[in-house]
């Protein structure tokens, strides 16, 4: 279909679906290939299609906390590497002030080429059974600090131009409890990016690149003008709310979570300033 005719509805949502459904075909390949009954039996796992500019226009229900967290992944990618990506390049972070969540969840982003243009990135997030640190599992409410819970990583090439990065991956292996199970999860992780590269790369071809970017395009903000219509159908006000954790895991007092939302018209703030301040035991989030 030539770029330059009109973009119908039919064929909006013909391309839209098509984006779904890479996702999800990218959740059964990692689903299948992966080694650990994290992912393979819970399925502790993400899978996404974002844009050029690292929105997330498709995703796979697997567990959604994890997807608002991935596309502040891809764009950290964006700002830290600029026109340095390459194709084959797969890239590895699970580092909580770049965007990623706890250290098990592990992201794994590709990006995605097509004659010779960058049109967009693949990504999962997946929970790995053990990432290093002090404790088996690499959690525990007890550490004091970020490099007592396993290895940080910022976004760095896992794999250069779709070969392994062999010094990367012996610093894993040598620093993991259960190196096999960790190095194959990772594996199934980049095999879900390639299924969905591979994919994507089929739906520019039969639509065009105009047409799946404007697709793309579309979806975000549709899904924004579909949020503010349902706001403007509420009446306009404020409200508050709090919880308490037990204690920071050290035996602190009770940690505060409290919220206030106020919305006007078709806009929603939410403020989370009263809740406690940081911690000193593992509870904190980003």
């Amino acid at each position: 279909m030539p770029d330059t005719q009109p973009i119908d509805m039919v064929t909006t949502e013909v391309v839209a679906s098509a984006l779904e459904s890479i996702a999800e075909e990218m959740g059964g390949v990692l689903k299948r290939s992966s080694y650990s009954p994290m992912i393979r039996d819970m399925d502790d796992f993400s899978c996404a299609i974002f844009a050029v500019d690292g929105d997330l226009v498709a995703q796979a229900d697997y567990i959604p906390a994890q997807l608002g967290a991935m596309s502040l992944v891809v764009k950290s990618v964006i700002e830290q590497w600029g026109g340095r990506v390459n194709p084959g390049d797969v890239f590895i972070c699970n580092h909580p002030y770049m965007g990623a969540m706890h250290l098990p969840d592990v992201n794994i982003i590709t990006p995605v080429f097509a004659d010779g243009a960058l049109i967009g990135w693949c990504g999962t997030a997946a929970h790995h059974i053990d990432i290093g640190g002090a404790n088996p599992g690499s959690e525990g409410a007890e550490l004091q600090d970020l490099f007592a819970e396993g290895l940080t990583f910022p976004p760095v090439r896992l794999y250069l131009g779709g070969e392994e990065n062999e010094d990367l991956f012996h610093v894993l292996e040598q620093n993991i409890r259960d190196p096999r199970s960790t190095l194959s999860d990772l594996r199934a992780q980049r095999a879900a990016c390639e299924l969905g590269n591979q994919r994507l790369i089929e739906l520019f071809e039969l639509y065009g690149a105009a047409t799946v970017a404007e697709v793309m395009r579309s979806a975000v903000e549709s899904a924004e003008q579909g949020v503010r219509n349902v706001l403007r159908g509420l009446p306009d006000g404020e409200a508050e709310a709090e919880g308490f954790l037990d204690d920071d895991g050290r035996g602190g007092e009770p940690t505060r979570i409290h919220v206030r939302v106020s919305k006007t018209g078709d806009t929603l703030h939410i403020d989370l300033s009263g809740t406690s301040e940081q911690v000193a035991g593992a509870m904190n989030v980003p």
